[in-house]
């Protein structure tokens, strides 16, 4: 019966906590579910022979961040080689505008809705693919291309992960690809606010990828500056970046490719290559200004648009802009 066997079921594990494992063998009526018992429970602690299969598991570390010097620790620690490391915030901490970043990051990342406040850098350079950051909020930020050169973004400077439920409060001014939550997006934003003002002030030549293609880019985004699949010859791998779900209310300027949600979009990687196809920008909105300063460049006219400043064959669904689109005198609009 069923009382029977969990009687005995407990009088063994009893009996195996005292270091008798087989006095109860003979009273149960099918031996083999005495033998994977006993494997069992000899997995649980820790006797397990080799080769068998192991039930009770590593408990991985999780890193708690509670003051400044815990975060400048964790920069450390991860750039030191522990990239897969993962953290928690486990409350606001200031870092008093003292640059401490991560450089290339593939773990999970959890601020648990609390607030890393007064930045001079992004807090993560890369974020790899397997990398994810959640709950976490950038407070009154404040970045200049003195102190970070290169693309830009509150929250990471190139992503190739996943960013969920973030946001930026601040001031943002780079070089290059500038945006509220990602500079350079080849992965997910989801569900995540801009309030900073964003500003990119690159100049020069636009590298085309059929031209010695180069990342010397410029583009100013709410969310990102740049999303897509950076390069065509990836295209035969696919194209996973895009945005959903984001707000931006910030105030965005730029020199060419100026967008409220993104400045440039390249979606073409997943119109040909996913199937069905997932929207590169949806159900996103706009409520900040928009400032094309450039007339044109070398090589392109200027671009600005309420949702993406130019898009090169990518797709929108549900997209929405409530704030003023401009440029400077003479300057023309080819924007979408």
């Amino acid at each position: 019966s069923v009382e029977l066997k969990s009687v005995l079921v407990v009088s063994l594990v009893r009996n195996i906590q005292n270091g008798k494992k087989s006095d109860f063998c003979n009273h149960i009526v099918q031996p083999d579910s005495c033998v994977n018992l006993l494997q069992f429970i000899g997995n649980l602690d820790g006797s397990r022979e080799p080769g068998k299969c192991r039930v009770k598991e590593e408990i991985k570390e999780v890193f708690q961040i509670n003051t400044k010097w815990d975060w400048i620790s964790f920069c450390e620690r991860v750039n030191k080689g522990e990239r897969s490391l993962d953290a928690i915030l486990c409350q606001d901490i200031d870092l008093k505008n003292e640059k401490c970043q991560v450089l290339y990051y593939e773990g999970s990342f959890d601020g648990k809705d609390n607030c890393i406040i007064d930045t001079a850098s992004s807090l993560f350079y890369t974020l790899g693919k397997k990398g994810k950051i959640q709950n976490l909020h950038v407070k009154d930020t404040y970045i200049t291309p003195k102190q970070q050169k290169g693309n830009l973004g509150g929250i990471v400077s190139r992503n190739k992960g996943s960013i969920i439920g973030c946001s930026v409060t601040g001031y943002l001014e780079g070089a290059y690809f500038v945006g509220g939550i990602a500079g350079f997006n080849e992965g997910e934003i989801l569900n995540c606010i801009n309030f900073s003002t964003i500003v990119s002030k690159a100049t020069g030549k636009y590298h085309l990828w059929w031209k010695d293609y180069t990342e010397e880019l410029y583009g100013a985004g709410g969310i990102a500056g740049f999303t897509g699949c950076p390069i065509m010859m990836e295209l035969s791998n696919g194209n996973s970046a895009f945005i959903k779900n984001c707000i931006n209310y910030g105030k965005i300027t730029g020199k060419v490719l100026v967008g409220g949600v993104c400045g440039h979009l390249a979606g073409y990687g997943r119109r040909y290559h996913y199937e069905p196809i997932t929207y590169d920008i949806s159900y996103c909105k706009n409520y900040g200004s928009v400032l094309c300063e450039t007339r044109y460049d070398e090589v392109r006219f200027g671009n600005a648009g309420g949702i993406c400043g130019y898009d090169l064959a990518g797709t929108f669904y549900r997209c929405m802009n409530g704030a003023k689109v401009e440029f400077k005198e003479d300057t023309i609009n080819r924007s979408k």
